[in-house]
């Protein structure tokens, strides 16, 4: 037990001991990143001119809670897949040992797509994933929805795991780059949002589901895409020396 402890006491204190952080100030090099980020232009790789080095709080405000809504909605499909794609497929006939195939479906293209994410990203631009990212996961959804089968659920969940697979990384960037906020507060005040969404959310999806019918997760599901396709115009593609 000793043994463990100096052991992660060593991986803890280790790098700072030895100066492996970045150097530095969290400040520096964001001067330019404020008016790079946010936009409202429905064009993916539009650049508009640079704004103005301080916003009014109200619009700071505005622009971190739509943020947080975007990240909160980014995790929907996991969530569907953790606490909700067993019951459907048990619901749809799968056999015991396959019932925990829906999260193996969503996370594996996850997986995937976070391998891929960055050169993704870099191609297309963080405003293009989020968007495509949301019609993935709506598409996934609506197989799920229509198909209500034990192949159109599997089907279903790797669409969204596909879609949804760096849209929390890309918000969480975002929400720290939020101009007219000290560097980190914006990421530690959308993280708590998207975490206190996903504290609440299941109760009331199974309060509805047990009225209605498990189908209700899957809408829970399909929400979380058509926020991810609304709310994608407030991220701006940054530019490629980035």
């Amino acid at each position: 037990m000793m043994l463990v402890a100096v052991i992660l006491l060593a991986i803890s204190v280790g790098p700072l001991l030895a100066g492996w952080f970045l150097p530095g100030h969290d400040s520096e090099e964001r001067t330019s990143d404020h008016a790079e980020v946010f936009d409202t232009s429905n064009d993916f790789n539009h650049e508009p001119p640079m704004a103005s080095s301080r916003r009014p709080f109200p619009v700071t405000a505005l622009v971190l809670s739509v943020v947080g809504v975007l990240c909160a909605a980014s995790m929907f499909p996991e969530d569907v897949a953790m606490n909700w794609s067993s019951l459907l497929l048990s619901e749809q006939g799968a056999a015991a040992g396959h019932v925990g195939l829906g999260l193996v479906a969503l996370q594996g293209t996850m997986i995937v797509g976070r391998l891929v994410g960055d050169r993704i990203i870099d191609t297309v631009g963080r405003r293009a994933v989020i968007a495509w990212g949301g019609a993935l996961v709506t598409l996934g959804m609506s197989v799920s929805l229509l198909l209500s089968s034990v192949p159109g659920t599997l089907i279903g969940m790797a669409i969204s795991g596909a879609g949804c697979a760096v849209a929390v990384p890309v918000t969480y960037s975002a929400a720290d780059d939020v101009e007219g906020l000290p560097p980190g507060l914006g990421l530690t005040i959308v993280s708590w949002l998207a975490r206190l969404t996903g504290l609440l959310a299941p109760p009331v999806v199974g309060w509805l589901a047990d009225s209605h019918g498990l189908w209700v997760a899957l809408a829970y599901g399909l929400l979380g895409g058509l926020i991810m396709v609304t709310c994608w115009p407030i991220l701006r593609r940054r530019s490629a020396s980035r």
